[in-house]
């Protein structure tokens, strides 16, 4: 489109909206509309099952951490967006925190049991020390008698 000054003039988004007015931003090169009305593609389908071939059951930080290189991977081949990415990795960050917080206390609930658990009894024979009777010296001997 050519205005009067014979400059052109950058095509408007086509987007209307329920009221009929149209969207007064301009549209991105080689699609019709603007940033915002552009529409979103359509959720590659081989990609939910591929995360969760990797994740696993995410119940160990080795399943995390594939779970995250799959994470990347998509993200580099362009596959998921850059937010999706960063809600997985914010996701998989506060699963490794739960880990390592189960982990920590599962330590101290067994230091406890262990310094509430009894003295187990020993089968060894050990002298505590103290004799029945005072130990009796030759030179004590000779006086006695």
């Amino acid at each position: 489109m050519k205005s009067d000054s014979g400059t052109t003039i950058p095509p408007r988004c086509t987007f209307t909206t329920g009221r009929g007015h149209r969207c007064r931003m301009l549209a991105l090169s080689g699609t019709p509309f603007c940033f915002s009305h552009q529409p979103k593609p359509e959720p590659d389908p081989i990609i939910a099952p591929e995360l969760a071939e990797a994740a696993g059951t995410l119940a160990s930080p080795e399943d995390v951490h594939r779970a995250l290189s799959k994470i990347f991977q998509l993200l580099a081949e362009d596959r998921i967006s850059l937010k999706k990415a960063g809600v997985f990795c914010f996701l998989t960050q506060n699963i490794l925190r739960a880990q390592r917080e189960i982990a920590v206390k599962q330590k101290l609930q067994a230091e406890l049991e262990e310094r509430n658990r009894p003295p187990r009894p020993s089968s060894w024979n050990v002298p505590t020390g103290i004799r029945p009777d005072p130990p009796i010296f030759a030179s004590d001997e000779s006086t006695r008698r």
